[in-house]
């Protein structure tokens, strides 16, 4: 039998240039009606972000009459997630907006679910699919891997202000979006071997996701078009994630690789850069083209090897023979890869030398 799951989807995404300001309108639409002051929203963000958006987002609902109330968070980590928790708990907020990159808007989706309230997300940055998806994953759970928060219920994605953060950003969003290709492709395999569950139209939206991208990798730049791009592309990703009931769609080995990494103590790369070069690999092991994966990475200045991860080689070694073990998710590298075989592989794809 084929578990049951709840398809939850964002109800309202607005993109564009100078959205910022319609966030009082998008909260109206939503059933949120400022009430002269009774209705209250609680924005998680943190210091530069507070900055770039939150006040601007505070002063636009202040003055449309909603009461505000918010929290700077500094580290994505359980103690942050509990503090949010408790600050909701006294504030008693209608509504909460996650404002920022992949950090605060996943504390905000983690403390907002525990407590039942609705949350949107506002991002200001596009490093990963978690802008929208129903997934989260901050230090100090259980798992090292990500768990079940909730999706938003409405997206607010200002181009103008996502353009503006640094490149590299946005060239982890592109690693993060190419990883479906292979983690789709492990998606299968388990359903072949373990005749595991496989959504065939989840699969396609994933993999249209990725593919679009990776056709269109030249045209990659820190503008806003490609911010909409890339932004597009997260969205169908979280969608795909969404109608799957689990992050299948947009996970397999190379996030294993990626969360080994963690694991072992990386603290230069970023969470889609990692992904990246895990993609690189594990297409390889699947004997697909990896080498058009890595050529569209080194052309958006992503990372493609060790060196440029600020990982030592005996690190990318390890992380592949433990990857398998990361949870309970069959991929490429069920079984595990050897030191010998984990050599092989990234002295292959150039990953090391």
């Amino acid at each position: 039998m084929i578990p049951a799951h709840k398809i939850n989807l964002p109800s309202k995404i607005i993109i564009g240039h100078g959205v910022l300001d319609k966030i009082g309108e998008l909260c109206e639409k939503l059933g949120f009606h400022s009430h002269n002051g009774k209705r209250t929203i609680f924005i998680v963000t943190g210091p530069t972000t507070l900055k770039i958006a939150g006040n601007r987002l505070m002063h636009t609902l202040e003055d449309e009459k909603y009461n505000v109330s918010f929290m700077e968070v500094k580290e994505a980590n359980m103690g942050y997630v509990n503090w949010c928790q408790d600050e909701m708990i006294e504030v008693k907020p209608d509504l909460v907006l996650g404002v920022g990159g992949g950090k605060n808007i996943d504390i905000a989706k983690l403390a907002s679910n525990e407590l039942g309230l609705p949350f949107i997300s506002v991002p200001t940055t596009l490093s990963h699919d978690g802008i929208a998806s129903p997934f989260a994953s901050v230090k100090g759970m259980e798992q090292e891997h990500t768990v079940v928060a909730q999706t938003p219920i409405a997206i607010l994605a200002d181009t103008e202000i996502i353009s503006k953060a640094p490149f590299r950003l946005l060239t982890a969003g592109v690693g993060d979006i190419l990883a479906n290709l292979t983690a789709v492709l492990d998606w299968k395999f388990a359903h072949r071997i373990k005749n595991e569950y496989y959504g065939h139209f989840a699969a396609m939206l994933s993999q249209q996701s990725a593919e679009m991208l990776l056709q269109n990798y030249e045209k990659i730049k820190p503008t806003e078009e490609s911010v909409r791009t890339v932004l597009e592309a997260l969205i169908t990703s979280s969608i795909a994630i969404s109608v799957a009931g689990s992050s299948r769609p947009a996970s397999g080995s190379e996030h294993l690789f990626s969360h080994a990494l963690d694991f072992l103590g990386s603290e230069y790369a970023l969470h889609g850069e990692q992904c990246g070069v895990g993609t690189i690999m594990m297409m390889y092991l699947h004997d697909g083209d990896w080498q058009q994966i890595k050529k569209a990475l080194q052309y958006v200045k992503a990372p493609i090897n060790a060196k440029e991860l600020r990982v030592k080689d005996d690190k990318i070694i390890e992380a592949l023979t433990i990857a398998h073990k990361m949870r309970d998710r069959y991929t490429i590298i069920n079984s595990g890869l050897t030191a010998d075989a984990a050599e092989h592989l990234a002295k292959n794809t150039g990953v090391i030398e």
